[in-house]
């Protein structure tokens, strides 16, 4: 188990949990009680938004790659923190991972990374940072990829008057 996000009042953890080498759950820890529940099932690396209403969260799927037939990429999706209201918030081709909201909650940032086109090994080269509003919408690219620079995370300092707001397109 890996312990991912407290929520805001301090009184829950998300975590990710995997039992026997099944894929990835989601469940939330009650700390007060200690009474664990499984959130999400084939989800892992949840982060509870500034205000504890949403979760972001990493789905892995399979695809067709051109060169090695069957590959996996990551994709990042939300959901209410009491379930339901599940939203794709990145797809495509390559593993995003790592997100962080805003603190206004309106833009997550993120990981994204290709193997397949610049490092076979997954050493995180040619990774880059992107920006996307919590809808989805507006992606766009805070850090490009480099051959020289492999990114491993990215972390939005909370707190009053860092909050960025939604991307304009």
């Amino acid at each position: 188990m890996y312990p991912a996000s407290f929520s805001p009042d301090g009184g829950t953890l998300l975590a990710s949990r995997s039992i026997r080498r099944k894929p990835w759950d989601v469940v939330t820890l009650q700390l007060d009680t200690g009474d664990m529940a499984v959130l999400l099932h084939g989800a892992e690396d949840p982060v509870y938004s500034p205000d504890g209403s949403r979760i972001a969260f990493v789905r892995w799927r399979r695809f067709e790659a051109e060169k090695s037939g069957d590959s996996w990429t990551s994709d990042i999706f939300t959901v209410r923190a009491g379930g339901g209201g599940l939203r794709r918030i990145t797809d495509g081709v390559g593993n995003d991972y790592s997100q962080t909201w805003d603190p206004s909650g309106e833009q997550l940032a993120f990981v994204r990374y290709l193997p397949e086109r610049y490092e076979p090994d997954e050493l995180g080269y040619g990774s880059a940072v992107l920006q996307v509003n919590a809808d989805g919408s507006c992606l766009s690219p805070v850090l490009r990829p480099s051959l020289d620079t492999a990114f491993f995370g990215v972390a939005w300092q909370p707190g009053p008057g860092r909050e960025a707001g939604r991307i304009k397109c």
